[in-house]
């Protein structure tokens, strides 16, 4: 504004000095900046009740009632867990999906959001099983570990910055009894007692060496992150 009005005083001294008259000059208008479209965004809480290996078979209903937010925006979801949430910050950030029944989830938001929410009997034996103790102010990580082609990776190794309190574990030949070598058939890797102080960092290393970095994943006080780590 202090730049216009200099302008507009030097145009006048000007005229001044000319003895000419000169058209008023327009009133400039700096145009406000529009508010970021809203965005909807679908998905599903996947209610898993049975094996925790098989993240994506949902149950068909029983999952009503639960609660998504992403950010400062919230709803509910179905009886079989769809949803959708208008939020006008965009479609990024994490989804959390929090309710009766089920450990808390967290997923980045995606093209397709269909978010795991393990029951929480399925999880409590899952921990009964494998000896684990979470302690407070600590979340978990359940990575699915998949080639180029979306296929389950077996024989792949896994470490995390900084470590979990034990584990990590995979998937083995029994639903909830976990291994502590290398992925089974599912490909799936549980990092179980993670700080929520900040980010974690998780490194995978298939059978023929190949390596895999998957940055940056927040865990949440009592919940599991559900990650995509692929190995092109």
């Amino acid at each position: 504004m202090k730049r216009i009005a200099c302008v507009v005083v030097l145009v006048a001294a000007c005229t001044s000095s000319a003895g000419s008259d000169l058209p008023a000059q327009p009133t400039v208008t700096v145009p406000g900046t529009a508010p970021p479209p809203a965005v909807l965004i679908t998905g599903r809480a996947c209610l898993v009740a049975i094996d925790p290996r098989a993240l994506f078979e949902c149950a068909a209903a029983g999952a009503g009632g639960l609660v998504v937010a992403l950010g400062s925006n919230s709803t509910t979801t179905l009886d079989d867990g769809s949803f959708s949430l208008q939020t006008p910050g965009g479609a990024s950030g994490m989804l959390q999906i929090s309710g009766a029944g089920i450990a808390s989830s967290a997923q980045a938001v995606g093209a397709i959001n269909l978010v795991p929410a393990i029951s929480s009997d399925l999880f409590a034996q899952m921990l009964a099983d494998n000896e684990i103790s979470l302690a407070p102010s600590t979340g978990s990580i359940i990575a699915s570990v998949t080639n180029a082609e979306g296929q389950p990776i077996a024989g792949v190794t896994a470490t995390s910055i900084p470590s979990a309190s034990s584990g990590p574990f995979f998937d083995g030949t029994e639903p909830t009894q976990f291994g502590q070598s290398e992925t089974g058939n599912s490909g799936i890797v549980f990092f179980p007692g993670l700080t929520t102080l900040g980010p974690t960092t998780l490194g995978l290393t298939d059978s023929a060496g190949l390596e895999s970095t998957v940055d940056g994943v927040q865990v949440f006080d009592g919940g599991i992150t559900y990650v995509a780590a692929p190995i092109p």
